[in-house]
């Protein structure tokens, strides 16, 4: 369950830098977008050192606020 916890947080953050505009990105401030890209560095590249209470918190902490968000946009 961990991995794939894992693979979507880094799927999602792959997608957040990749296929998402700046003008969507400024619509949403409240989302530390360059915390979401280097998480995605941190979990593909140093996998072994992956912090999984860190891994918690995000899931935890900051997916309700991107979830919003996501909603915000398909709703416009």
């Amino acid at each position: 369950m961990q991995d794939a916890v894992l693979w979507r947080l880094q799927t999602i953050a792959d997608a957040a830098r990749n296929h998402l505009s700046d003008e969507l990105k400024e619509r949403h401030p409240e989302i530390r977008w360059r915390a979401v890209y280097g998480f995605r560095n941190i979990a593909a590249h140093d996998y072994a050192e992956v912090n999984l209470a860190l891994i918690w918190e995000i899931v935890e902490r900051h997916l309700g606020p991107l979830r919003t968000a996501v909603g915000d946009e398909l709703d416009r």
